[in-house]
């Protein structure tokens, strides 16, 4: 696996948990929605079918968005650990600022006062490299 698969593993763990996370919420919504009469008169529709079908979709929603936060902490605390690992601490605050605190490279190169090219190309790659080598162990 190249440094640059290991790190995008988080990115994609991430968008997954962002993902579920607008589920839940849009079903939550849908659920708040749905008005309920508690008069106990019966009516010739009946709104139980449909609840029923939102609660069973919020609880799925729930399960999978438990599911994705575990994955994504997971992810997360592999991407910590391997980061932290590094011996090069430029390797190390670049890697945090782009992958961890999802900075622009712009960003990146002001704070640690590099050239953007210098930051995203060289710096990277080495610190890429750096990945490499301690993922295969």
């Amino acid at each position: 696996m190249s440094g640059r698969e290991f790190l995008k593993q988080y990115d994609t763990a991430k968008a997954k948990l962002e993902t579920a996370e607008a589920e839940l919420h849009r079903v939550e919504e849908l659920i708040d929605s749905i008005q309920i009469d508690l008069s106990g008169m019966p009516k010739a529709t009946s709104n139980a079918t449909k609840t029923e079908r939102y609660v069973i979709q919020l609880m799925k929603a729930r399960d999978d968005y438990q599911t994705a936060k575990e994955h994504y902490e997971y992810i997360r605390h592999r991407v910590v650990q391997v980061i932290n690992s590094l011996d090069n601490s430029t390797s190390v605050d670049l890697l945090r600022y782009r992958v961890l605190d999802d900075m622009r490279w712009a960003d990146i190169a002001k704070k640690m006062n590099y050239s953007v090219y210098y930051v995203s190309k060289d710096l990277y790659r080495k610190a890429l490299r750096e990945i490499e080598k301690v993922i295969i162990f």
